[in-house]
């Protein structure tokens, strides 16, 4: 998978801690499509350094962490130990 986006978008899902608040089904959510993710995309591959003003809104933490992660899973060349995925699964339950 090269397209970060659509991997977050897609195969990944965020956990609310507030779903039942929020009337959800379920507390795990798939990413959100925002009409700037895709520019963001294209910045993070052009540019060598990008700064980003916080938000609490705009969810840039939480998409700057989907990028770089699936940059980690993706690149070869990289270790990725088996007990570091132990505790990936699920740190809330």
């Amino acid at each position: 998978m090269t397209d970060p986006l659509y991997w977050m978008q897609h195969l990944t899902r965020t956990r609310d801690s507030h779903w039942r608040e929020a009337g959800a089904n379920s507390p795990y959510r798939s990413f959100p499509d925002k009409p700037y993710f895709p520019p963001l995309v294209e910045c993070f591959h052009s540019e060598p350094v990008v700064f980003i003003e916080k938000s609490r809104d705009l969810m840039l933490s939480w998409f700057s962490v989907g990028f770089f992660s699936h940059d980690a899973l993706s690149s070869g060349g990289i270790l990725q130990p088996q007990s570091s995925f132990a505790k990936c699964e699920d740190p809330f339950e």
